[in-house]
């Protein structure tokens, strides 16, 4: 059987005496795992066709009325200044074409951006929502996204004092979430709407990654995409 390595995220088999990756032996796999699970998290089932469970608050939060803690994309360290420098994977900067350009020693898919490894996926050792809770959550995809809001009636709500989006699932299940923005630097944009990371960088070069959000007046989501080094809020599913 494969499991996750809790120490380096990376998929190793249940008999294995070590992690090959890391050298976490074998008697720290499910101890390192529980340590990690700092922040539990409960799921609901909304009768979505792939069946995928959502988390009902966001990763570092008290409950669903809690904003949370904010990340930049595959970095798990909270900032007070969501910005390239203070960024994980950050090299520096170079000059392109009169424009100053972000280097970066991992997710690169273009030797502009630093050191290219075609990684365009969130890695679980990266990924906030399996450090802060355990290795079974994990930052949704796009495609789960995209399925969510779908397939749910979407309102806006004000409640318990915060403002969100409510969405009721097919089978009547009720997922809030609550309004966030996101953050560049130390200023908070967006605020009205409830802004999420998905798994994967951009389609060329890797500098930015995806977020899923709704319009203003919550009559429709909306994708865009962010610097990697933006601070934004996770809403993980399980894996």
């Amino acid at each position: 059987m494969i499991i996750i390595c809790p120490e380096c995220g990376r998929g190793i088999s249940s008999f294995a005496d070590s992690c090959p990756n890391c050298g976490l032996p074998r008697s720290m796999f499910f101890k390192a795992a529980n340590q990690r699970s700092i922040n539990n998290m409960e799921f609901v089932d909304l009768g979505l066709p792939s069946g995928t469970l959502w988390a009902t608050k966001n990763v570092g939060a008290k409950s669903p009325y809690d904003k949370g803690m904010y990340f930049a994309w595959a970095d798990s360290e909270v900032k007070e200044d969501y910005t390239w420098e203070n960024y994980k994977y950050f090299l520096g900067f170079h000059i392109a074409e009169s424009n100053k350009v972000p280097r970066l020693s991992k997710y690169t898919g273009h030797i502009r951006l630093g050191i290219v490894d075609n990684i365009s996926f969130m890695e679980p050792c990266d990924d906030p929502a399996s450090v802060y809770n355990d290795m079974s959550s994990m930052t949704p995809s796009y495609g789960q996204f995209k399925e969510l809001f779908e397939n749910c009636k979407m309102s806006r709500e004000y409640t318990k004092g915060v403002n969100g989006i409510q969405l009721v699932g097919p089978n009547g299940n009720k997922l809030f979430l609550i309004a966030t923005g996101y953050i560049t630097g130390t200023k908070i944009l967006k605020e009205k709407c409830p802004v999420f990371w998905h798994n994967r960088c951009n389609s060329y070069g890797y500098d930015n990654a995806g977020c899923f959000s709704t319009t203003d007046f919550a009559d429709k989501y909306c994708t865009f995409s962010l610097e990697r080094c933006c601070g934004v809020p996770i809403r993980p599913v399980r894996r």
